[in-house]
C-alpha cells in the first residue's frame, strides 16, 4: 500500500484527478491533457514500485478487457500498412490504452479515491461547464471565437468543439457526482442531485444528443436503485418512466408537443421503421451499418485494418451516396471491419467491461456497482450511434472512468 506520511505523491495524484474532471466537461482535449500527465506523474514518482511491485491480476485484466480491440487494430494492421497512416489512424483511440494505464500504475502504488471527493470533483465541472456557457454566451456576438467555442451545428459544445463527446463527458459527469450518496447529508444529497439533473440537462438538452438522452434512460433505473436502495422503488420508476416516454413520443408525433429532442427522435425513429429519408442523419447511419454487415461477412476472420474502417464499406453504400467519414458511426460494427469477429467482440468485451468485472466476483464496492451500470448504458448507446473510440476527448473520458471505476475500489 502506498504510505501516506509526509508523502506528497497521493494528494499531488488526487488533485491532478479533480483538475482533470473539473475541465473535461467544458473542454475534453484538455481534460485529455491533464489525464496524460497523471500518467506521466505516476511513471517518474512512483518508478520504483511500478517496476518492483508484481501486476495485479484484476486491474491487469481490467485493462486488457477495456484495450484489447485497440492491440488486435494494430496487430491487424501494422504489417500492411505504412506507418505514417497507422499513427493516424490510430491516434483517436490512443487514449483506450494510455490513459487505460493508470488502472495497472494505480494498483501497483496502492493509489485509491474516495468515491465522495470523485463526486465533488464532478459537481465543481458541472458547474465549471455553466460558467464557461455564461462567460461564453456573454461575449459579442461579432466575435468569431464566440460562435466557435460555444456551439456546433447550433447545438451547444463548449470548447470540446463537438456536442456528442461533450454529451458523453457531461452525462458521465453527471452520473460521478452520485458517488459517495450514502455518505452525503440531507443538504449534500440535494446539492449534489441538482447538479446532477442540470449535468443532464446540458448533455442532452443542450448538446441536442439522441444518444445521450436515451443512453441516460437507460442508465436512470440504475441510478433509482442506487439513491433509494430499493428494487420495489427501481420498478416503479421504470413502469412510470416507461409511460411517461411513450405519451411524450407519441405527443410529439401527433404534433400537440414541440421539443426539438422529441422531434429528433421520433424522426429517428421513423427512418428506422419505414426505411426513408426522413431524418438525413439516421438514413446516412442505418446504410453505413448496412455496408459495415456486408464487410465483416466479407473478411469475418482478419478485417480489414485501422485504416480502412470507413474505406472499406464505401463500395457498398447504395449507388449516389458518395459520403465520407473517418468512422461507421457504430464502433462495435466498425471494430468488425477493422478486425473481423473478434474485433466486433473485443470491443463489446470493451464497452462492457465494467460490468463484466462486477458480474466476475471481482471485489467491488456498492460505488463501483453503480458506476459499471448506469454508465455503462451511457457508453454504449453512444457507441452504437455514433463514436467513442474515434474522438481523442470520448475516448480518453471512457478510459479514465474506468480508471475512476478502479480507483474508488474498497482498500
Amino acid at each position: 500500500m502506498m504510505s501516506t506520511q509526509n508523502d506528497f505523491r497521493p494528494s499531488f495524484y488526487t488533485a491532478l484527478i479533480g483538475l482533470a474532471i473539473s475541465v473535461y466537461g467544458f473542454f475534453g482535449s484538455l481534460g485529455h491533457l491533464v489525464a496524460i500527465l497523471l500518467v506521466v506523474s505516476f511513471l517518474v514518482l512512483d518508478s520504483r514500485k511500478i517496476y518492483s511491485e508484481k501486476l495485479n491480476k484484476e486491474a491487469l485484466w481490467l485493462y486488457l478487457g477495456l484495450t484489447s480491440v485497440l492491440f488486435l487494430g494494430v496487430l491487424r494492421s501494422v504489417a500492411t500498412t505504412a506507418v505514417d497512416d497507422l499513427l493516424h489512424a490510430v491516434g483517436p483511440m490512443f487514449p483506450i490504452a494510455f490513459v487505460g494505464l493508470i488502472v495497472v500504475l494505480s494498483a501497483k502504488t496502492g493509489f485509491h479515491i474516495p468515491p465522495l471527493k470523485v463526486s465533488t470533483f464532478a459537481c465543481v465541472g458541472i458547474i465549471g461547464v455553466y460558467l464557461v456557457f455564461c462567460i461564453l454566451f456573454s461575449l459579442p456576438d461579432t466575435l468569431e471565437f464566440k460562435q466557435i467555442a460555444l456551439r456546433s451545428n447550433e447545438r451547444i459544445s463548449l470548447l470540446t468543439g463537438n456536442p456528442i463527446p461533450f454529451s458523453v463527458i457531461v452525462g458521465g459527469l453527471s452520473l460521478y457526482t452520485l458517488l459517495g450518496w450514502h455518505d452525503r447529508s440531507f443538504v449534500g444529497r440535494a446539492t449534489t442531485l441538482c447538479i446532477a439533473v442540470l449535468g443532464i440537462y446540458a448533455a442532452t438538452i443542450w448538446a441536442g444528443s439522441r444518444g445521450a438522452t436515451l443512453g441516460i434512460a437507460a442508465s436512470s433505473p440504475f441510478i433509482v436503485l442506487h439513491l433509494t436502495q430499493s428494487k420495489r422503488w427501481s420498478i416503479t420508476y421504470v413502469i412510470v418512466a416507461s409511460l411517461l416516454a411513450c405519451s411524450l413520443i407519441f405527443a410529439q408525433y401527433v404534433g400537440a408537443l414541440n421539443v426539438t429532442i422529441l422531434g429528433r427522435i421520433t424522426s429517428g425513429m421513423e427512418t428506422v421503421f419505414t426505411g426513408q429519408n426522413i431524418d438525413g442523419s439516421n438514413y446516412l447511419r442505418m446504410h453505413m451499418w448496412m455496408a459495415s454487415f456486408a464487410v465483416i461477412v466479407d473478411a469475418p476472420i482478419w478485417g480489414h485494418g485501422l485504416t480502412e474502417r470507413f474505406h472499406a464499406i464505401q463500395p457498398h453504400l447504395p449507388d449516389g451516396m458518395n459520403i465520407s467519414f473517418s468512422h461507421s458511426h457504430n464502433d462495435i460494427l466498425g471494430s468488425g471491419v477493422i478486425g473481423g469477429i473478434i474485433g466486433l467482440v473485443l470491443a463489446l468485451i470493451s464497452f462492457l467491461v465494467l460490468p463484466l468485472y462486477v458480474l466476475s466476483k471481482a471485489p467491488s464496492s456498492p460505488d463501483q456497482k453503480y458506476l459499471a451500470f448506469s454508465l455503462t448504458p451511457l457508453i454504449l448507446v453512444i457507441a452504437n450511434s455514433n463514436t467513442i473510440y474515434f474522438n481523442d476527448s470520448s475516448s480518453s473520458f471512457f478510459a479514465f472512468s474506468v480508471v475512476i471505476f478502479y480507483l474508488i475500489r474498497d482498500r
